[in-house]
């Protein structure tokens, strides 16, 4: 028989309708899910007649399937018809085969198309043929429509591990898809040539004779072949891995390409199956994948398709689920039964679904299943059938509930965290609660007890005592542990504040009781902040927050303390809330600035370095310290955006130092921990150095322990890429952690700073720091790691540095940090003379006119903001110290950082000669006395009668000091300073 003969053999029966009794049902639904396919999709019966198209058939040629009465060779034009009935024998001859045709549109137009044949094999005989044509006629188009199928089945291959591959055989040149890289486990798909060679180095030496074998017979014979071998993976790990390898022939019958996918399957090895007979397609697509594919009859209310997947998810074989009514719905969960029953109305109705819902199998297993159904019309517009896919997500749902259980729940303690305690709160508000307490704990002693006996025994500590929590409060109250050794109490409807306080004196009382871990007997305190809905905040984040202050201010009043939350603040507190209030303003403002602080080698004054320091010169306090603002831009979430201004305001500064002709150094940058693990930064910080055109080895970013502590795999990572490019790394506050010299060994760092409290203890006396700065030195050395010393202000701490032979200095010794204006001809001197930190102090000119009185000890006092900005304010008592004073002003230290404003009025209370005296006064100077105290001139604000009255007063102070430098009615302080402002009350 020639190909006329098959075309003119198309049967019909009696109404002219096509007969499909000769193809299985199964090819057919092979084509129902490739009906949203970009290409037309068609199957062609034996004698030639289409069986049937997929939609784009319908819009690219115009024909709806009713109107395809003749055979396909019937639509092509004339002249290709020669060209067809050649590729029509080839494709009998069980060849694939392409070929370029002209097609005539319904319409009667020519449309070029390329059409793919494919044999379908049953009982190894051709039984039809699949067709697959792409429009030649607008290459841009299908380009686009390819890269979209190219990320769709990009997506796929991700899914199902599996990766394709196409090679030319004549160039010895091959294409890989994304998912093979990833099974090879390459990072950097431009450093390997997908060909022969590169294959063959990555399969495992004992198969590669195997796989060189199969490939030649595949080519040989022209035929398709699948088969294992073992691939050895980048990392040195031996896969297992299923190829398909498809040899692609030309018009002359050569095999010029092999096409084909290769699937890792160590894990779970594919199931492999023999076509079989006309249902070999659907089955090898259909079983091989973890989903179940199944179709439901709506005539006959039967599934009359179900894969293994469906036998898997459901327990029992397709027979079983066959013979059901109305399918598996019998074994949805009771608790869902309703939403599915609606759902599948709708399916029937005509709607694509997908939902999610659970199952209870034949097993008895709970199950969540995720199914996606589409309905299929007849000619009328009649839902005859659903077609589906059911996935088993019992994982993906266990896994959502881990992590939403992970968001709202601490997991050593079990108890809700932050997040969870605050939507209570907005809970109670939303519900109409009238009244209820917010109680903020802070556990004393535990980060001692952490630090010394280790995490292990911390974190037990931590278990026991939020059970002994649970169980004072017992249903009363919500308790959540907010983070680290803090806890939180909501007490809803309460009815009067002493039951809140009742509460607070038994929870101090439970936790000041002896805890036992392990062979320890431990003891641990507590203070609590209280606040009220709503007298102090309508919101859940305000009346946490008050609870925090009134829990500060518990803190100042000793241990096993509780505070009402109360708005007078002490000026600290009145800073701090000020400066959060403003602090992302500054940002828009352009309030913040860069200062440069200089490394220098001691041994010959030259500067190797300088260190970045961000500052902020507030509008209202002036220029405000990292140590105040950092704190608060990281509890807001600032701390990165921050980290990122300064690294790309010193990439530009280098870059003007550059163009103006200074010698360069590197500079210091410090990172924040979230930063640095954030994924992007390296990009990021690769970026910045691009625009700004500067050499990444003027730029040393310093990391802290923390950083490395929170994710050490990450860190590694990041660093060497960093180091990779040129970019020098130094660690921070060296010994300042636990496991330092553990990553002096793990992480490829250049150089480290001591933490700055080896140099403030090191005194003559002190052999014991001296001792671990001179080991530390030494095991630098040996390392090559350059040290440098932080902090260093006096000669003393110099010459002992110098003389062991610490490489860089850094302090007030030769400089504190200046703005870019004026490290810039430091720079261009090059040395920097070291001049005692103490020497350097400025020298306040004398501007008193009234004789002053110098105080041997400094004399105790408190002091208080009363006007700001001209508005009155009532703020709580800060302590300070006056160390000399006039009729017309005082000097005082301070820790906190105040402004030179004559419109910030301050009070200061101490006792003379057993009588109290307060003077008010605005600070005309200041100077940093220490790198946390500040020192301040204060000029009075009194009336000539009020001077009059303090004049006798002073006069026989004045007398007296000379008989008695520590006149016993003074309150005077015998001890250092800053144990003084370190003290607790």
């Amino acid at each position: 028989m020639n190909i006329r003969d098959l075309f003119s053999s198309r049967k019909f029966d009696d109404k002219g309708t096509k007969q499909t009794t000769d193809i299985d049902q199964n090819l057919l639904l092979v084509n129902e899910a490739l009906n949203h396919y970009p290409d037309p999709v068609f199957t062609v019966a034996e004698q030639g007649s289409i069986l049937s198209i997929n939609q784009a058939f319908t819009r690219q040629f115009g024909y709806h399937l009713k109107d395809l009465k003749q055979t396909l060779q019937h639509y092509i034009a004339s002249d290709d018809h020669e060209k067809f009935e050649y590729h029509w024998y080839k494709v009998f001859a069980k060849q694939p085969t392409t070929g370029t045709f002209t097609v005539i549109h319904h319409s009667g137009k020519r449309v070029d198309v390329e059409i793919t044949l494919i044999p379908v094999m049953v009982d190894e005989e051709v039984e039809a043929v699949q067709a697959v044509a792409k429009d030649l006629s607008d290459l841009r188009t299908k380009e686009s429509e390819l890269l979209a199928v190219k990320r769709y089945l990009d997506e796929a291959e991700k899914v199902a591990n599996i990766g394709s591959w196409d090679y030319d055989i004549k160039n010895d040149r091959g294409i890989w898809s994304t998912q093979i890289y990833e099974i090879f486990q390459i990072a950097d798909p431009a450093s390997v040539t997908p060909n022969v060679e590169t294959l063959m180095s990555f399969i495992h030496p004992d198969d590669r004779q195997l796989v060189d074998q199969t490939i030649e017979r595949s080519i040989d014979e022209i035929e398709s072949k699948i088969f294992e071998h073992r691939i050895v993976r980048r990392d040195g790990q031996v896969r297992e891995v299923l190829v398909r390898a498809e040899p692609i022939t030309d018009e002359n019958g050569q095999v010029v390409r092999l096409f084909g996918t290769i699937q890792d399957i160590t894990e779970k090895k594919q199931i492999e199956s023999t076509v079989k007979e006309q249902s070999g397609q659907l089955e090898l697509i259909t079983n091989n994948l973890d989903v179940g594919i199944w179709s439901y009859d709506v005539i006959s209310e039967k599934l009359t398709v179900t894969s293994k997947g469906m036998e898997r998810i459901f327990a029992t074989d397709a027979d079983t689920l066959k013979s059901k009514d109305k399918g598996w719905t019998i074994y949805v969960h009771p608790d869902d039964s309703g939403k599915v029953d609606a759902n599948v109305k709708k399916m029937l109705e005509g709607q694509s679904i997908r939902h999610q819902y659970r199952i209870i199998n034949a097993k008895n297993e709970e199950k969540w299943i995720d199914n996606q159904s589409n309905p299929v019309f007849d000619d009328d517009g009649n839902v005859i059938r659903l077609d589906g896919v059911v996935s088993d997500i019992t994982k993906q749902k266990s896994t959502e509930l881990l992590l939403d259980y992970l968001a709202h729940y601490d997991q050593l303690t079990k108890l809700p965290n932050r997040q969870t305690f605050i939507e209570k709160l907005d809970e109670w508000m939303a519900s109409g609660q009238k009244r209820f307490a917010v109680l903020h704990l802070n556990l004393e002693r535990f980060k001692f007890i952490n630090d010394t006996l280790g995490y292990e025994v911390g974190d037990q500590l931590l278990t026991l005592i939020s059970n002994r929590l649970n169980k004072t409060v017992e249903q009363k109250a919500f308790l959540a542990r907010i983070g680290g050794d803090e806890f939180a109490l909501g007490l809803p409807n309460i009815k009067s504040t002493e039951e809140t306080f009742e509460l607070a004196k038994s929870i101090i009382n439970t936790i000041e009781k002896p805890l036992f871990v392990e062979d320890y007997e431990l003891y641990v305190t507590t203070s609590i902040g209280i606040s009220f809905y709503p007298i102090d905040g309508k919101d859940a984040q305000s009346l946490f927050k008050n609870a925090s202050i009134a829990l500060h201010k518990a803190k100042e009043d000793g241990t096993s303390a509780w505070n009402v939350f109360s708005p007078v603040l002490n000026i600290e507190s009145f800073k701090q809330y000020s400066l959060e209030k403003d602090l992302r303003k500054a940002f828009m403002n352009d309030e913040f600035f860069l200062e440069y602080q200089p490394k220098v080698d001691p041994k010959t004054e030259v500067i190797k370095g300088a260190e970045a320091l961000i500052r902020w010169e507030h509008p209202e306090w002036g220029q405000v310290s990292p140590a105040e603002f950092l704190p608060l831009a990281e509890e807001s979430g600032l701390n990165t955006r921050m980290s990122d201004w300064v690294f790309e305001q010193v990439c530009q500064q280098i870059n003007i130092w550059e163009k103006q002709g200074y010698e360069l150094v590197p500079i210091s940058i410090n990172v924040s921990p979230n930063r640095l693990l954030m994924p992007g930064f390296v990009s990021d910080v690769f970026a910045v150095i691009k625009n700004t055109g500067i050499d990444p080895k003027w730029i040393e970013l310093e990391i802290t322990e923390e950083t490395i502590i929170k994710n050490i795999e990450t860190a590694k990572s990041v660093v060497k890429e960093l180091k990779e490019a040129g970019i020098k790394l130094s660690l921070d506050d060296f010994c300042s952690g636990y496991s330092s010299l553990s990553y002096l060994n793990e992480l490829d760092i250049d150089s480290f700073k001591f933490d700055k409290s080896f140099i403030a203890n090191l005194t003559e006396d002190n052999k014991k720091t001296r001792g671990i700065i001179k080991s530390l030195l030494v095991l630098a050395d040996e390392l090559e790691l350059t040290v440098v010393a932080e902090g260093v202000e006096t000669n003393e701490q110099l010459t002992f540095l110098r003389q062991r032979e610490c490489p860089l200095i850094q302090g007030y010794i030769y400089s504190k940090s200046v703005p870019a204006a004026r490290f810039a001809p430091m720079l261009k001197n090059k040395i920097l003379k070291a001049t005692s930190a103490l020497a350097a102090k400025t020298q306040i000119e004398n501007r008193r006119k009234f004789y002053r009185i110098n105080f041997t000890n400094p004399l105790a006092s408190t002091m208080t903001i009363v006007q700001f900005k001209g508005n009155n304010v009532q703020l709580g008592k800060s302590r300070s110290l006056i160390e000399d004073m006039s009729l017309g002003g005082l000097r005082f230290t301070a820790e906190i950082n105040l402004p030179v404003r004559s419109d910030v009025i301050l009070e200061f209370t101490t006792k003379i000669l057993g009588e109290e005296i307060s003077v008010r006064g605005f600070i005309v100077w200041k100077q940093e006395a220490h790198e946390d105290l500040f020192q301040y001139g204060l000029q009075f604000i009194t009336t000539e009668k009020e001077r009059d009255k303090l004049a006798p007063l002073f006069n026989k102070l004045t007398l007296d000091l000379k008989k008695n430098p520590l006149h016993p009615d003074c309150d005077f302080i015998h001890e250092g300073r800053m144990s003084y402002f370190k003290r607790e009350e």
